[in-house]
């Protein structure tokens, strides 16, 4: 007898579920292929002489992407006799037949998928892949291994893993539903941390160094996460948004109810620190990506809590301290996740921190300086050439309307509160405080501009520099007139529109 897996997961001692017929294969290829939302077509091919086996091509797609899959199923997975929880496929088909196919990348549109199957004639069927390159120029016959614990794990969470310590690589165990995630995924799903897979064209094969700890600061709208997103391109990121209610497990990872086979119980939930960390472990020939936009919307230094003392690097970009893991769980959560022994955290040399805050806002948490100095800072300034190209009217003080371009606009309105108000330039307009679609939207002044100059940037004084205060006693009055194209700024900064006006029409 051998070890089986129940549908709940549940291991136990029995005889071998019945092989997947070819018909079979189809039918749950076109269901797995098939779900969420894509669409697939599926060409069956006859086998080669002397021989059993089927193989599938299959044109996938969904939302403009497309792929080419080659697929290799074998019905005969099964005990191979080396012990009651091992299973296997046998690879007893000569290796010129799919020669072209194992080479294949893992990354293209066109790619080669390696699969068994077990309970296939059943209703719960789990799918096994493994990586081709593991098995080029292959032994006739030669065998793929699994285990049932990885069938299990599936059965159970939906994906598992067990690792060939013959090939250096791992089988994937998931249910059908999962194949999708497997595809997306298959060029690292295999390969154990650290390991270089050869079939890939490595455009990097040295190790990623030089990770800092940045923050992008200025006014609101001068383009802080525009700049984080030209820095990161097309790279891996992981992106998250601080606020006043954030905890530190939210930010690193806490223990969770879920539900398993109908009981309740705790499992580690990683939050975006953790999936960041466990991103750059196994990828650590890639740029990874921590993003955190708003930092100082939440006690910045109590969510990192510990973690605090990681932000310290070292020339090359690596943590020069580290830290005990706030919880057991988080780390073997992590230890798991990337398949070595990791006794303590440490920020890897791979592993950059973006963030972007306005420290001129309202409610927000300042940043204490020993937070503050283990980040290099960029101030984005304002810079009125990138604004949108939007205009919108302004009501004169004889009642005529004037069309003017944002850009005039609110170069013109952060002059004046610098020289009558003196205020700071973290807490001016930048130019895309308001969008294109904002500006294409309505003729009037935008409200959110108005709304920001009074509430929150002339709350406590000045409002009579900016607005008529004579005519205009509250923010309900002042959008009325507004949309009754009625005067509602003051002669002074009416008139330094004017100016700005008359030196456009000049210069035109």
């Amino acid at each position: 007898m051998a070890t089986q897996s129940r549908p709940n997961g549940e291991l136990y001692d029995g005889p071998e579920p019945d092989r997947a017929t070819a018909d079979q294969w189809e039918d749950i290829l076109n269901r797995s292929l098939g779900s969420l939302g894509w669409t697939v077509n599926l060409t069956r091919h006859d086998p080669p002489p002397r021989s059993s086996y089927v193989r599938f091509t299959a044109e996938v797609s969904k939302a403009g992407e497309a792929l080419t899959l080659e697929i290799y199923p074998f019905r005969n997975l099964n005990w191979r006799n080396r012990g009651a929880d091992e299973k296997g496929i046998q690879l007893n088909r000569d290796y010129a037949e799919h020669a072209d196919h194992f080479q294949l990348g893992k990354n293209g549109n066109h790619r080669c998928l390696l699969l068994g199957v077990y309970n296939g004639t059943g209703n719960d069927p789990v799918i096994c892949a493994w990586d081709t390159s593991a098995y080029l120029n292959h032994a006739n016959p030669n065998t793929c291994y699994t285990n049932v614990n990885a069938i299990a794990d599936a059965y159970k969470t939906g994906f598992g893993r067990y690792f060939d310590r013959v090939n250096n690589r791992y089988s994937c165990c998931f249910q059908p539903e999962f194949i999708h995630y497997y595809i997306a995924n298959m060029d690292t799903l295999h390969v154990p941390p650290g390991a270089v897979d050869h079939q890939e064209d490595a455009v990097n094969p040295e190790a990623v160094t030089g990770a800092e700890n940045l923050i992008f600061y200025g006014a609101p709208g001068t383009g802080k996460t525009h700049a984080v997103n030209e820095r990161i391109g097309d790279k891996r990121s992981i992106r998250t948004v601080f606020h006043p209610d954030l905890q530190n497990g939210d930010f690193v990872g806490a223990l969770k109810p879920v539900t398993r086979a109908g009981d309740v119980t705790y499992e580690f939930s990683p939050g975006p620190f953790a999936h960041a960390l466990r991103a750059a472990i196994l990828r650590p020939n890639e740029e990874v990506f921590l993003v955190i936009e708003e930092l100082n919307r939440a006690p910045a230094a109590a969510v990192f809590g510990d973690l605090f003392l990681l932000l310290d690097r070292d020339a090359t970009g690596l943590g020069k301290y580290d830290a005990d893991f706030p919880t057991d769980e988080f780390k073997a959560w992590l230890c798991a996740e990337c398949d070595q022994e990791i006794e303590k955290l440490r920020l890897p040399a791979n592993l950059w921190l973006l963030a972007t805050m306005n420290s001129a806002d309202q409610g927000v948490f300042p940043l204490d300086t020993a937070f503050r100095r283990r980040w290099k800072q960029e101030y984005i300034n304002i810079d009125y050439a990138i604004s949108p190209a939007g205009r919108f009217n302004v009501v004169k003080a004889d009642g005529n309307q004037a069309s003017i371009a944002w850009a005039d606009f609110s170069r013109v309105l952060n002059d004046y509160l610098t020289d009558h108000l003196s205020i700071a330039e973290d807490r001016l307009l930048g130019p895309w405080f308001v969008s294109d679609v904002e500006l294409a939207s309505s003729d009037f002044v935008p409200g959110k501009v108005l709304i920001y100059l009074w509430d929150d940037l002339l709350r406590h004084h000045g409002r009579d520099i900016v607005f008529n205060t004579a005519i205009v006693k509250t923010y309900g009055a002042l959008s009325h007139r507004v949309f009754q194209s009625e005067q509602v700024f003051s002669e002074g900064f009416l008139g330094a529109l004017d100016a700005a006006l008359e030196e456009v029409a000049g210069d035109a």
